[in-house]
């Protein structure tokens, strides 16, 4: 579904509201992503939000670079061997219930599965002596950090809001008509709960009891 289809069908939902200036595009589409970014939290640890493909930001074959090791971690300089991170750079994610990015990272072949981490934790993981051969990342600045891997390649799948500044074969693509990605179980919940966001929003506008007025002789 593109956003642009999301706004029109909340637009066509709503009931007693005219459509100016106070129902725009740009409001409606803040209030689905606020209303999603709500519902994907609640519903981060349902393992079906990463069944459909069609609705997600996909990578299947993510080049690494390196970077300088001294990025691993403001808490300990030498926390990490090496340090890799994603040749492309990601827009906004949303977020899991545990302040996570909604992205699911493994191996290209899927025999590893690497954990959301963030630099401090990584750190920790140094005075564990049973942190075995798991395998971290985390998002910073767009990208895809990677510590103490030998991997070049990783498979991303993650939830991520429009893109202002995307681009296709050199060309920019309006945000409107960007995937919105709402997987399907959700949408009911997602549409019900916008309309009635911006019903309530506009029954708190004082009305305009001079509409036959111009703007400049309204009191």
């Amino acid at each position: 579904m593109r956003i642009r289809d999301a706004i029109s069908r909340v637009k066509n939902g709503i009931n007693g509201i005219k459509r100016d200036e106070r129902v725009s595009n740009q409001f409606v589409h803040s209030i689905l992503n606020s209303t999603l970014e709500l519902l994907l939290k609640q519903q981060s640890k349902d393992k079906r939000l990463f069944s459909n493909l069609s609705i997600l930001t996909v990578s299947e074959c993510e080049e690494l670079e390196e970077i300088d090791v001294a990025n691993c971690s403001p808490i300990l300089v030498k926390s990490c061997r090496t340090l890799k991170q994603s040749v492309t750079t990601f827009g906004i994610p949303y977020y899991s219930s545990y302040n996570r990015p909604l992205l699911y990272v493994s191996s290209i072949d899927d025999s590893v599965d690497f954990i959301p981490s963030t630099p401090f934790e990584f750190a920790q993981t140094k005075f564990n002596e049973f942190k075995g051969r798991k395998q971290y990342y985390w998002f910073e600045n767009g990208k895809l950090i990677f510590p103490d891997t030998e991997i070049d390649y990783v498979k991303i799948r993650g939830y991520f809001k429009a893109d202002l500044a995307l681009k296709l074969n050199g060309t920019c693509r309006s945000v409107l008509d960007q995937e919105f990605p709402v997987p399907g179980w959700l949408e009911k919940d997602l549409f019900n709960l916008v309309q009635t966001e911006i019903y309530s929003f506009n029954k708190r506008i004082p009305k305009d009891e001079n509409t036959n007025l111009n703007t400049n002789i309204k009191t």
